[in-house]
């Protein structure tokens, strides 16, 4: 259990003795609705970099927030999500974006994504839009109106929902900025 992710992940049902082993205290985390790495957090990042990602869509998942040392662990890591140098594969960054399409309200994964500079990693053209003026029809920014607009798409049709979040993204570059 030492070697998972996160507690809320380090959990196990003993049948035997019909019990929870919780060694890392998973069980009020995800009452808290806590995102904590299990063990130290710059160690299980190093072993597996799309950690950072997955923290993100769990925190997205419970509705949540990352623990204090998640979050300073995901900062001080967050140059290895580098698709140049491809410390983590496309296609799992791809299939972490796909899952996240499923939440309730995948705005909150986006925003944690913002949050700990992961946007900036691998969806920089979404990231730049977060302060831009979403113009006259707009009363958001819009980062803010392409979260509105992707959290209303049905979860049932991820690539569609997706396309919602980033219908908007290149406005950064249209403009000129």
């Amino acid at each position: 259990l030492g070697m998972r992710d996160f507690t809320i992940n380090s959990m196990a049902w003993d049948p035997v003795s019909d019990t929870l082993v919780d060694p890392f205290l998973g069980k009020k985390d995800l009452a808290d609705k806590i995102i904590r790495f299990t063990g130290n957090p710059g160690e299980r990042i190093l072993e597996d970099p799309l950690r950072m990602i997955r923290a993100c869509r769990f925190a997205g998942r419970l509705d949540g927030a990352l623990d204090s040392s998640a979050l300073d662990a995901i900062l001080t890591h967050a140059p290895l999500i580098n698709p140049v140098k491809g410390n983590v594969s496309g296609e799992r960054i791809q299939m972490e974006l796909i899952k996240a399409m499923g939440l309730e309200k995948p705005s909150l994964f986006f925003r944690s994504l913002h949050e700990t500079g992961l946007l900036a990693k691998i969806l920089p053209c979404l990231d730049r839009c977060f302060d831009l003026d979403g113009g006259p029809h707009h009363g958001e920014t819009v980062f803010e109106h392409s979260l509105l607009v992707g959290d209303a798409l049905p979860a049932s049709q991820p690539i569609l929902r997706l396309a919602g979040f980033l219908h908007d993204a290149g406005k950064f570059d249209a403009a000129g900025i």
